[in-house]
């Protein structure tokens, strides 16, 4: 049975490849019906880590990672967001002492993970539009 996408399933980002269950441009296309079907897509991440776990296995010169709410990301080994963050970290003359980082994967095996392994502070939201809610709030403390 085909599933509806919307835009391309598969993205090379430069960095990594991503793979996109629903499509890149879901909730562009959708709004917030999008979201919500990204979100009933795998709610308990079962077919993401099972996916992921498959993937890894075929690809072990990569690493794979549960990506975004429908997604899977695969990179070079030692190419992740704590690669990102060290080479943001030069650009911008700071020290991990400076930087809050906010994501949806902080657990093992997210995407967002290798950030906490390296000792920047970190807090784990379960979804984007949690972003925003984060940052006013830091915001209005500050």
């Amino acid at each position: 049975e085909k599933k509806e996408t919307f835009g391309d399933i598969l993205e090379d980002c430069g960095s990594q490849v991503t793979w996109s269950a629903l499509g890149q441009d879901i909730v562009d296309h959708l709004g917030e019906e999008g979201v919500r079907r990204k979100e009933e897509w795998d709610s308990d991440n079962a077919k993401k880590n099972k996916m992921r776990d498959a993937a890894a296995e075929l690809l072990p010169e990569f690493e794979v990672r549960v990506g975004g709410v429908t997604s899977i990301d695969v990179t070079k080994p030692g190419i992740d967001k704590a690669y990102g963050m060290k080479k943001l970290m030069e650009i911008l003359q700071i020290g991990k002492g400076e930087i809050f980082f906010i994501g949806d994967r902080i657990k093992e095996g997210g995407n967002d993970y290798p950030v906490k392994l390296m000792g920047i502070d970190t807090l784990e939201i379960n979804y984007w539009h949690e972003t925003a809610n984060a940052v006013e709030a830091i915001i209005q403390v500050t």
